[in-house]
Formats: structure tokens, sequence, C-alpha cells
């Protein structure tokens, strides 16, 4: 870590020290990773990448509909009946190995149940993603002055693709954030700028960006609108529980990302 730092200083001040420590390790869609020392050892072996610019408002344009998101999610769940329950995340005793709390940890175990549906979703529904995304690009090939057409198509594209990036990624970072949750309140580290805080924040953002991303979805495959809410209440949950496990992760300050 120390030579990493001692790099970036040699490389000049254009580089964001330890950004890629908190970072989702989505470098293609990244809007920093010209300022990541990570990112240029990688496109120095031949990775390519779009433009910062492309990225930053792609990446803004889901935050701004996050919170819209929300408020609607919770409506059509009240009117569909879908129940969310207020998950219980209680401690495990303090004598449990530490394996065995993450394992059994309810965060632990609601996120690879969504890893679970999501992936064998992914993998069922390959042919009626191809088949609405063919749909709309014969549409616009009918009619090139309607780019509705060809937006929805590639927008398919991109919600499938935060889907598919963040449903294995959420688990990881929660069962990192849940390890280094034990050895920071043993510590005397920052009650906010701590590994368990930044990890369990990596993790939420992922979660938020995957709501959007299904919701959307939901309104372009209309066919597999039931089984979109499914993942949503289990995204709901996982939601809740990294606030109430991880209280200090929304304030967490990954470096680059929010400052």
């Amino acid at each position: 870590m120390g030579s990493e730092k001692n790099h970036e200083s040699a490389m000049g001040s254009e580089y964001i020290s330890g950004i890629f420590n908190y970072c989702d390790k989505w470098c293609e869609r990244c809007a920093l990773s010209s300022r990541c020392m990570v990112f240029r050892a990688e496109a120095e072996k031949g990775r390519l990448n779009k433009t910062p610019e492309m990225n930053d408002e792609f990446w803004q344009e889901i935050s701004d509909m996050f919170k819209e998101t929300l408020v609607k999610l919770k409506q059509l769940m009240e009117e569909r009946g879908i129940e969310m329950e207020e998950p219980t995340w209680e401690e495990l005793d303090e004598n449990e190995k530490l394996e065995q709390y993450v394992e059994s940890h309810p965060l632990t175990l609601i996120s690879e149940t969504y890893f679970k549906q999501a992936h064998n979703w992914l993998n069922s529904n390959r042919m009626i993603i191809t088949e609405k995304t063919d749909e709309y690009k014969r549409l616009f090939q009918s009619d090139p002055t309607n780019m509705n057409y060809i937006d929805k198509a590639l927008k398919i594209n991109d919600y499938v693709e935060i889907i598919a990036w963040y449903h294995s990624l959420i688990t990881v970072k929660i069962n990192r954030a849940l390890f280094s949750k034990i050895f920071d309140d043993d510590s005397e580290d920052d009650e906010i700028q701590n590994d368990a805080n930044g990890s369990a924040k990596v993790a939420l953002k992922g979660v938020e960006r995957s709501i959007v991303a299904w919701k959307e979805l939901s309104d372009l495959l209309k066919e597999e609108d039931s089984e979109i809410y499914r993942q949503l209440a289990i995204l709901m949950k996982i939601k809740e529980g990294i606030h109430q496990s991880f209280p200090g992760a929304e304030k967490f300050i990954r470096p680059g990302f929010d400052q």
C-alpha cells in the first residue's frame, strides 16, 4: 500500500490516492478512470474505456433517478400487495467464530439469495432480452426519425449490464464489510472512515443502482414484471439492512467519488 502511495506521488497530483480501494472495479464505466493508477496499469494492457464524460453523465442520470424510483417503487409494491417485512439484523454471540458470524449474518444470507435469483433471471431471460432489443431495433429501422426506439434498445442493454455487474459484487462487499466490522470495533479507527463503512458503501451504491436498473427494465419488459418486483423487494431489504448494520456507511467519503 505504501509503495502504491509513493508511486502515485511520483506520477503527480492527477492521480487520486486510494481511489481504487472503495470503487466497484467497473473501470469501463468509471468517470474517474483517468485519475486511477490501477486503471492506468489495465489500460497499458490494452483495455478500452468509454470517455470519462460519458460515464459521468451516465451515472449521474442513474443517481438522479434513484430517489424518484424509490418513491414510485414503494407505492407500486403497496398496490400489488408485495410484502416487505422489516428484517431483524441481530448480532450473533460474541464468542462465535468470525467465519460463522459472516456466513450466518442476515445480510450475507439475503445478499446470497439475491445473487442466486438475479443470476438465474439473467440466464433464463436472455432470449426475451434479445428479442425485445431486436424489436426496438426493427422499429427504428422502419422509422429512423424516431430515436426513442434505438434509445430503448440501448437502455435495455445498459440496465442488464448494471444488474449483471452488481449482483455478485454486492455480496462480496457485504462480506468484506462484515469481516472488517469485527476488527474495526476492537480498534481506534475513525467511526466513519473505516474499511467496514467503506465496503458497505460500495455495496449500498451497487444496491441503489440495481434498484433503478430493475425498475426501468420492468417498464421495458412488461412480461417479466412480477419476477422483477421480487428482485426489487430483496434489494430493498438489503438496502435497509446495510443502513441498520452500518449506520456510518452513507457518511463514508470515498476518495474521488464523494469529494
